[in-house]
């Protein structure tokens, strides 16, 4: 049972990840659009300034970057439990 959800897991990351560095822009655009949900943080005075700011980061080239850096290790950590799975399934065998 732990294999099928280590499997799901290693599926998931991977295809997250290939969708995210595939795609960086059009996540961004997507995480841009979620935040426009929260404009109503804007009508108090704490919170309008962190949303200012996280509207800001998200906006900008470094968070592409970054964005980018964040897929392949989603990637990274895919590859890696595949790689387990296969030494447990060849371990079963031997």
């Amino acid at each position: 049972m732990e294999n099928v959800v280590t499997f799901i897991l290693a599926v998931f990351s991977l295809i997250f990840g290939l969708y995210v560095f595939i795609n960086p822009v059009k996540f961004q655009k997507r995480e841009l659009k979620r935040l426009e949900f929260y404009k109503f943080l804007l009508k108090f005075k704490l919170t309008s300034r962190s949303y200012n700011k996280l509207l800001e980061r998200r906006s900008s080239e470094e968070y592409l970057k970054q964005l980018k850096y964040t897929s392949l290790m989603f990637i990274f950590f895919s590859i890696l439990l595949f790689l387990i799975l296969l030494l447990k399934f060849y371990d079963s065998f031997a």
